[in-house]
Formats: structure tokens, sequence, C-alpha cells
């Protein structure tokens, strides 16, 4: 299904994220599974300071230049040479960093078993600047079926190899492996796909427009990889790799309602949003849609990662990472809020407010370093656990809140109309599948009978909602409440077509 310039359309586009995520996640799983039994705590947690550094580095490299290939307000056959110079020499240039800082990044996170797989990783990031082009112009093409299928063809070898490596006593170093050979997989099979500017140059009107929106919004981003790592960096400090091994786990797992969420939203934010930015209306209804339905999913799924947090660690990892079920109950409530503040993030960057998106990560990282310096120290993984929760709920949710009022209109009751439904359906579940942890004994039934008790008392609060997120064609047909195309219609301009979207939002998704 294709929109009116031929594109796929938002929700093609989100189905494909999602079934990719979706694939990744399950397989990841499994492999994690597979490996965490067989490495040890310290191990993963000299892994995950790699992946933290990469993660920074590769942020900062990025300059926000694939994120502005994807606004289809901009000409991608303008501004696509001068992004792919500027990527490819940024990248150069941070891989190099990384790779020969190496030694002096792992010591100074308190993790100097690290130093390999911080260089390994560094290979990575060189390939994401090559990159940057065809995956901004698949982004803005809501091209995500020919991701799904680059990702479908990487992750048997690449969870091969680490399974592999791992055996052989690779430790961190077989993660950091799995991931380059994963990504050049990736890269290739999207190359292969697609014609996309081979000939890097810059022109300086093009490097205007790249700037103005690329450097607020790259900024925001290295802040948020900061956020989102910072916690690795302060635990190297105060309580070492075993210590960051354990917070990791629990953090992997928590993000696993969120992961598919995260990826479609960031996938398709930026185009759809942009796509309404100077319709106040218009964007009040795509954001309402977009935060209802990942609230629909994202809550339910933290409720039963805080109710089963036990049993699940002991059946998938072993009873060696026991310690991170109660990092666990933390973190879920981490995981749920913060899908709710991707969609946030992403309708700022849509609508061209990345200085403000710039100010809102400021302020997280400020409120966040001290809360979980202090929550490290009386608590260890746990206090920085409930550092994280505490900081989104309090400070980061209200700062979005502040930043996007003027930008969309009755903002307080787009949240409450959103949020109430899957808010009060995920308590109601929360509470009827509690007894199942506290009279049942054996871990999967623990897990089994929670997550039926859960899963149809909320299905029977959310079942409107939760058909909804069905497709047609996977589905029972649903009555449409748009009246029939006539001739007038067929060439139908945008105001008229936005008015029927407003009055039934997933219908107007339908046609996009």
């Amino acid at each position: 299904m294709t929109d009116a310039s031929g594109s796929p359309s938002v929700g093609h586009a989100i189905g494909w994220n999602a079934l990719n995520t979706a694939v990744t996640k399950v397989v990841s799983i499994v492999a994690g599974a597979i490996v965490l039994r067989i490495v040890s705590p310290e191990d993963f947690g000299a892994f995950t300071v790699a992946a933290a550094v990469y993660a920074v580095v590769v942020g900062a490299a990025d300059l926000g230049l694939a994120a502005t290939l994807s606004r289809r307000d901009l000409s991608v056959s303008f501004i696509a040479p001068t992004v792919s110079a500027l990527a490819t020499l940024s990248s150069l240039v941070a891989a190099a960093a990384m790779f020969f800082g190496a030694d002096f990044l792992a010591t100074a996170l308190g993790t100097p078993t690290a130093a390999n797989a911080i260089q390994i990783m560094s290979i990575c990031v060189l390939m994401s600047g090559i990159m940057a082009v065809p995956t901004g112009i698949l982004s803005r093409e809501l091209g995500q079926k020919r991701l799904f299928i680059a990702n479908a063809v990487s992750i048997l070898p690449s969870n091969i190899l680490l399974i592999w490596l791992a055996v052989d006593g690779q430790g961190a170093d077989a993660f950091a492996w799995s991931r380059v050979l994963g990504q050049a997989i990736v890269s290739i099979a999207i190359l292969g796909r697609g014609r996309y500017p081979r000939f890097p140059r810059v022109n300086r009107d093009a490097l205007r427009q790249v700037i103005a929106f690329g450097l607020p919004f790259a900024g925001a981003n290295l802040i948020g990889y900061a956020l989102l790592n910072a916690d690795y960096v302060i635990m190297g400090r105060f309580i070492g790799a075993v210590g960051i091994g354990i917070y990791a786990l629990a953090f992997n797992v928590s993000s696993w309602p969120t992961s598919i969420l995260g990826t479609a939203i960031n996938s398709v934010g930026i185009p759809v949003f942009s796509r309404h930015a100077n319709d106040r209306a218009a964007l009040h209804a795509v954001a309402r849609l977009a935060v209802r339905r990942t609230a629909l999913v994202a809550f339910p799924l933290s409720a039963f990662l805080f109710l089963a947090r036990e049993p699940v660690i002991d059946i998938i990892y072993g009873p060696k990472w026991s310690e991170s079920a109660v990092v666990l109950g933390y973190l879920s409530v981490y995981g749920a809020f913060f899908a709710v503040s991707l969609v946030f993030a992403n309708l700022l960057s849509g609508t061209a407010r990345t200085g403000r998106l710039l100010l809102i990560q400021l302020l997280w990282l400020v409120a966040l370093v001290p809360a979980m310096i202090f929550g490290a120290n009386l608590a260890g993984a746990v206090g920085v656990a409930a550092a994280h929760s505490a900081v989104l709920l309090v400070i980061v949710l209200p700062a979005y809140w502040l930043a996007l009022r003027t930008t969309i209109p009755s903002l307080l009751a787009l949240l409450f109309s959103a949020l109430s439904r899957p808010t009060v359906a995920t308590l109601a579940a929360l509470a009827a599948a509690w007894p199942t942890q506290l009279f049942l004994e054996n871990d999967w039934l623990k897990v089994i009978v929670a997550g039926l008790v859960g899963g149809l008392v909320y299905g029977a609060v959310m079942w409107r909602e939760v058909v909804a997120l069905v497709p047609e064609r996977y589905g029972s047909k649903r009555p449409s409440r748009a009246r029939p195309m006539d001739a007038k219609d067929s060439d139908a301009s945008e105001p008229a077509r936005i008015s029927r979207e407003m009055a039934d939002p997933e219908e107007g998704e339908r046609e996009a």
C-alpha cells in the first residue's frame, strides 16, 4: 500500500518496522539466553561498556545527517551529496579516535577488560557514516520492508558467530564481533537493492540547511545516548563490571516492550509528524493516535515484566542472574514511560523544534547524573534504576509537556484521552494477576498463568483498541465511518483529507 507520492503508507511502514524489530528481538533473546549462560556477568558488563562508548561516539559522529535526509520537506537530491561527504568524514575521524583511545576509555570507565571490544566496535562507527545516506533515504521513503529483509538476512550468521565465539571463550569480544558482522551484512543488503548518490560533495546552500536542522538534533541525540549510557559509566566507577552486567541484563529485559515501539516511532516519527507540522489540528490527531497506541502496547507488557520479573529472569538466563530481577522491578516502570517520551521527542523533531529537544535532553542529563551517583552510593544497581525512573517521571515528562503545549492544542486533554484507558486497564490486569506470584510455586506456571490472567483482563477492557491494531487484511473487516469516495473526492485537497482523518484518525491512517 502506498500514499499519494508512491511511498509506502505510514501503517505499512510501521507494520514492517514492528515485524523487523520483533523478529530481531526474539532471535536476540534466544541467542542471549544461550550466550549469557556461558559468559560471566563481568564479560557482559565489559561489552556493555564498549557498547555504551560506541553509542556515544556514533551519536557524536552522526551530526543529525540521516535524520535531515528523512525530512520530506527537504530535497533529497539537493542535500544528499553534502550529507554523504560530512557523514563519511565525521565517522572516519570518530572511528579513529575510538580505536586509538580504547585503552584510555576503558580504564577511565573502570573496566579495562573492555578495551578490545571498544576497538572492535569502532568498525561499526565507520560503517554507520558510510550508510548515513542510504538509511536516511530509506527512512524518508518509509522503506521498512527492505530494512526487514536486510536484518532478516543478518540475524542467523551474526548470532551463530556470537555463540561460537562465546563457547570459544572470547567473552566481551564475542558480542562485539557479532555486532560488526550483523551491521556489515545489513549495509550490503541495503546498498545492493537501491540507488543512492555515490559522489559526496559539499554544497554551501545545502550545508546551511543540514546544519540548521542537524546540529541541534545531533546535540539532542548525543545527550540522549549519554543519558542511556551514563548509568554504565557511573557504575563502572562505583560497582565494577559485574554490577554493570547485572544491571545491563535488567535494562535489556525492561526494554523488550518498548524496543519494537521505539524502533517504529524513531523510523517513521519525523516523516509523519513533519507532514502535518503546519496543521495544528491534524498534528493533534496524529499525536493522539501515536501516544494512545504506544501506551496500549508498552503499559501492559511492562506491567507483566514488573510482576513476573523473578521467574522470567530465572527461566531465561538462569539463577546466576537472579540479582537482575530486583533491578528489573524499577526499570520496568522506566521502560513503559520512556516509550511515551520517544513520541514527544519525535514530535519536537518532526515540527523542527530541535532546539527545545536539545534543552530537554540537557536538563535530563543534568538531573540524572547526580541522581544516579546518589542512587549508586545508596543501593548500587537498584539505586541507579530507581533514579532513572524518578527523573523521567518527575522532571522529563513535565518538561516535554512545557515544550509541546504551544505546538499541540489542548495537550493535557490529549494526554488524558490517550493514556487514561490503557493505564486503568493495566492496573486492573496487574491486580488480577498478582495472586499468581503469591500462591504458585513453579516458575513456568507463574509466567504462563500471570500472562493469561492479566492478558484476559486487559483484553476485556481494551478489546476495541487492540482489534484496531490488526490490519484489515489480517483481521475481520471493520466498518468505516468515512463516507464513500465520489467523483469530487478523487482529487480531494489535502485539507479535505485531513478533515476526514480528524474525524477518524484510524481511518485517516489507512487512507495514508
